[in-house]
């Protein structure tokens, strides 16, 4: 859900507590509860010694040092970086890591971008129960012909998206399963090379990993397609060609 408002969030007992240190604290603080989707920012307090736990994320992920010293050890390589107060840590995709202290206490201040949803799991927020008016939602344009407005869960992501004749949502692949369901008009999906003609009331069900197209027919069509987990923007997306 796009927020048209700007938050300021305290550190406060509001921010929900991660399980993801060793020796001292961590706290969400900008993270899907708080309606990011792009974006997750997590204070980490660690006390003298402590370390976080094991993390290893999809997406990059990006630390600043507010106080004190840190280590961040790659797990894959072995190798550890220093960080001291004012200095930054950046994690690729897919690397195992920890982040520790250098003797004294340390504060550091990141997270993953866009947000890893294992991180929330089993969370709750002020945020997590909310409805939605899908006709209210902004369309954001994806070219001439479709258009999708989006609805974000912390593990699992709504799309409408609304074709015109002939618009069509190219051959992509992406690591979420999708159903989509249908609404009204007819549309063609391409399943790893395979036809299915859909028209209202019909449901698609699209395993993880599997390519796929969409075409609408010459009515057009409009679709409701919910993808777990949940997927910030375009992340985990790849373009494929056409078939």
């Amino acid at each position: 859900m796009t927020l048209d408002k700007v938050q300021v969030v305290d550190v406060d007992d509001s921010c929900p507590h991660l399980p993801l240190v060793e020796g001292g604290t961590a706290r969400a603080v900008i993270w899907p509860g708080t309606g990011a989707r792009y974006r997750s920012m997590h204070l980490f307090e660690l006390d003298p010694g402590g370390r976080t736990v094991e993390m290893r994320h999809p997406m990059e992920a990006v630390y600043y040092v507010i106080e004190g010293d840190a280590v961040a050890k790659d797990l894959r390589t072995g190798e550890q970086h220093r960080a001291t107060m004012g200095g930054m840590i950046f994690v690729e995709p897919e690397t195992p890591y920890v982040i520790r202290t250098d003797g004294n206490s340390t504060r550091l201040v990141g997270g993953p971008c866009p947000p890893d949803p294992s991180l929330y799991a089993g969370l709750t927020s002020v945020a997590d129960a909310r409805s939605v008016k899908l006709d209210e939602l902004g369309w954001e344009s994806i070219d001439a012909k479709l258009r999708k407005c989006v609805v974000d869960g912390e593990r699992m992501t709504l799309t409408r998206y609304s074709f015109d004749p002939g618009g069509r949502f190219p051959h992509h692949v992406h690591d979420q399963e999708q159903l989509t369901y249908v609404l009204f008009g007819n549309i063609t999906f391409l399943i790893d090379g395979v036809g299915h003609d859909l028209d209202a009331g019909s449901l698609v069900v699209i395993p993880a990993s599997v390519p796929h197209s969409a075409e609408a027919g010459p009515k057009g069509a409009e679709v409701l397609s919910v993808v777990s987990p949940a997927r910030t923007g375009a992340h985990g997306v790849e373009m494929l060609e056409e078939e």
